[in-house]
């Protein structure tokens, strides 16, 4: 944000000071919230932690203060300075509606009676009466209460709010309506959201960032959230060497916290947060803090939850987990690699579409070389909604095809047909990516391979129709995918990705060299080109294909990772049935390993792996890791006797046995592909 421009939400807080007394400004942290209520010149500002703590706001103004007497509440009001015009309170007073009218006795009619437990503070108008009575507040114009979702804050704000006379903007990084103190109060919601990237690289050079390639990566990491230009700014300012992101991302990383502090004290939740950075998604087990830190990590601001569990919204993540590789590189690469092998292990026994599709993403974020990565999973907000297309959208959906035909350098009457025809087999076969304004920001076209689309996905396939169309009925075909911006981009990518999962077949025909570069990163299966220049670009496009159904879409995801076939459980199971005899473990194929090259060390890893298990965090996992001890390192147990100590049904039993077999053959090809480097 720079320091002349008015923020973008400027026009709209002084439109909702015209006709609300109560305003809620809200949005992610750092993005600039402070910043637009500091813009009213008739606003004063008070910080709702002083609030809280200051004892001179919970006394009656008129008394325990003698004349000159310093009031403690007065010390958290401080007038915003900027000299821009702002409505003019009396203005605003008289065309704002009051909160709630007054029934008989008195009682609000809008105030529901707090109930017991829910933080609304039992207070009389003296409660406020230090702030009402500041010589800052007698000026007049709106009270902003910045910070106002701290920990224990809510109920007095709302003690504010309910005896303040004039209006109040309160600002919160969650918005006020989800909260129940707050629920059937009359506000107006204005919600800061992340700049684009031209603001955010205007920003960047404003704050002294000359260089075009850092000022270029700052820009990338910031996800248009000014407070990590400014952080990184004071961090290049401070001697941090701009060669070294995972240096820089440190530094705004240690900003980050500390605001993240103020919603909850304490660090205990600090290394949580950069496993979970580092991990995309984790569930309580794979948190591995109990349930205790798993709720405190899920109630900070920069947390969300998702099929898998909590994740951290972006940027924050990305810059977490950087700043995690360049302080602590081995610790981030286990837990990496650990997260990526329990994922590639779920997602082999998985039956439900969804939460594979989710697994496969997961996998996917974790083990994707960086331009991959930087196309699927850029640092930037956005997990927008994606909906399928019906006639209502057909306008919008024709404008952004002209984007895309005009973008891939298409002749636009060839493209203009070809989308023609889509749209009139099966509106629906769109799905669409719209912007917090509802403007349509990104697309793709995922027709459905079967008889009545056979006539729009030939052109496409051409002599590969009869193959893939006989081949993969049921599965989908993408004709197109794009978006406005890195978010909607990248948005639409990974959901096509997810709907394919979920259908078990994705087949691609595209003439897009970018996408063609994907496609081949991502290891799927080349058909070949196409003997017609469909689109009269020059280039014919060109036909991939994938096999998502669960077995086939963790081979693919190995195969893409590059990690090596794994051993089956068979022989996993056969070692570990010879772990006392030499010479028939000397035997074993794992010995071509050169992390088991002999039988010793093949001995000695299976008893650290079945430790490993038995002592996990996930009780499923450890429960698998003693099945095993129990019956392969005491020869003289049988499954019935270790079933039956254990409590454990005969099905369960075994489908625990087969769960550690198969976690240590995926773990000896993960090791076997470090050891590979």
């Amino acid at each position: 944000m720079t320091a002349t421009a008015d923020p973008p939400q400027l026009a709209e807080l002084t439109t909702a000071l015209a006709t609300h007394r109560l305003i809620n400004v809200c949005g992610p942290l750092g993005v600039g919230k402070t910043h637009l209520v500091e813009s009213l010149s008739t606003a004063t500002r008070v910080d709702a932690l002083a609030l809280a703590d200051g004892p001179g706001l919970l006394a009656d103004p008129a008394a325990g203060h003698g004349a000159g007497e310093h009031r403690p509440a007065e010390t958290a009001v401080a007038r915003g300075t900027a000299s821009r015009p702002g409505v003019r309170p009396e203005t605003a007073r008289s065309a704002a509606p009051p909160l709630g009218t007054r029934r008989r006795g008195g009682e609000r009619a809008d105030r529901p009676s707090p109930a017991a437990g829910d933080g609304v503070a039992d207070v009389h108008r003296g409660t406020v009466g230090a702030v009402i009575a500041s010589e800052a507040c007698m000026g007049g114009g709106a009270l902003v209460v910045d910070e106002a979702d701290a920990p224990g804050r809510l109920g007095t704000v709302r003690a504010v709010v309910d005896h303040y006379p004039g209006q109040v903007v309160v600002v919160t990084r969650k918005p006020l309506a989800s909260y129940p103190v707050w629920s059937g109060l009359d506000m107006a919601t204005i919600r800061v959201g992340p700049l684009p990237d031209a603001r955010i690289d205007e920003a960047a050079r404003d704050a002294g960032i000359a260089d075009p390639a850092v000022r270029a990566w700052v820009t990338r990491t910031a996800g248009g959230i000014p407070l990590v230009v400014h952080a990184a700014a004071r961090a290049l300012r401070a001697g941090v060497p701009p060669t070294v992101p995972g240096a820089l991302a440190d530094r705004i990383a240690q900003e980050l916290l500390e605001r993240l502090g103020r919603e909850s004290p304490g660090r205990r939740w600090q290394h949580a947060l950069r496993r979970l950075a580092t991990a995309g998604s984790a569930d309580e087990a794979g948190l591995a803090g109990g349930p205790e830190l798993f709720t405190l990590v899920s109630g900070l601001s920069v947390v969300v939850p998702g099929p898998l569990g909590l994740s951290i919204a972006e940027p924050y993540r990305e810059i977490l987990e950087l700043a995690y590789a360049w302080r602590q590189p081995d610790g981030h690469r286990k837990v990496r690699d650990r997260t990526a092998i329990r994922a590639l292990a779920r997602l082999s026994e998985e039956a439900d579409a969804e939460r594979r599709a989710a697994l496969a993403e997961q996998a996917l974020f974790l083990t994707a070389p960086a331009p991959v990565r930087a196309t699927l999973f850029p640092p930037v907000p956005g997990n927008r909604p994606v909906h399928q297309a019906t006639a209502a959208d057909a306008d919008d959906i024709a404008r952004l095809m002209r984007q895309w035909s005009h973008r891939s350098g298409f002749a636009p009457d060839r493209a203009e047909r070809v989308v023609d025809r889509w749209s009139a087999t099966d509106i629906s076969s769109f799905h669409l990516v719209r912007d917090e304004e509802g403007r349509l920001v990104g697309l793709a076209n995922l027709m459905p391979i079967a008889d009545h689309t056979a006539d729009s996905i030939e052109p496409l396939l051409q002599q590969h129709s009869d193959a893939i169309i006989g081949d993969r009925r049921g599965g989908l075909l993408l004709g197109a995918a794009f978006g406005t911006d890195r978010a909607a981009h990248a948005r639409i990518l990974r959901h096509t990705l997810a709907v394919g999962t979920r259908a078990g077949d994705l087949v691609v025909s595209t003439a897009n060299p970018d996408y063609l570069n994907l496609l081949r990163a991502l290891r799927f299966d080349p058909h070949g080109p196409l003997r017609d220049d469909l689109y009269r670009s020059g280039r014919a496009p060109e036909v991939y294909s994938n096999d998502f159904t669960a077995g086939s879409g963790r081979h693919w995801l190995q195969r893409f990772a590059g990690i090596p076939d794994a051993p089956t459980a068979e022989v996993v199971a056969a070692a570990l049935h010879a772990i006392d005899d030499p010479a028939a473990l000397a035997t074993s194929p794992l010995l071509t390993s050169p992390i088991t090259p002999t039988a010793t060390a093949l001995r000695r890893w299976l008893h650290a792996m079945i430790a490993e298990l038995a002592a996990a965090a996930d009780p499923v996992t450890a429960e698998s890791g003693t099945i095993l001890a129990a019956y392969y390192t005491r020869p003289s147990a049988t499954h019935v006797q270790v079933a039956s100590r254990l409590h454990l049904s005969r099905a369960t039993y075994f489908r625990r046995l087969r769960h550690g077999l198969a976690l240590i053959a995926t773990r000896h090809r993960h090791d076997q592909r470090a050891a590979h480097g």
